[in-house]
């Protein structure tokens, strides 16, 4: 498990599991866009992007995204847990 907004656009630091995938729709709310993302697998990825930065703004639905998921951010849940989500 991670959280949203510790899914970062783009390759990042040596420590992270990078993952290429289509954006199916982007939810402007605030101070983040939220980001529905389509995985190679066929799974979906919810992220959010600060509106700070320069990447969220060049965002668009259909685009081909590389994300990257810090190792330090990543969650394992117990089975029982992750059974009830």
């Amino acid at each position: 498990m991670i959280r949203p907004e510790q899914v970062v656009v783009g390759a990042t630091a040596e420590k992270a599991i990078t993952l290429d995938g289509r954006i199916e729709a982007l939810v402007f709310s605030g101070t983040d866009t939220h980001v529905s993302l389509r995985l190679q697998n066929g799974s979906t990825l919810s992220l959010r992007a600060p509106n700070t930065s320069h990447a969220a703004t060049l965002l668009t639905e259909g685009q081909s995204v590389t994300v990257s998921l810090p190792i330090d951010a990543l969650r394992v849940l117990p089975e029982e847990t992750a059974d009830a989500a």
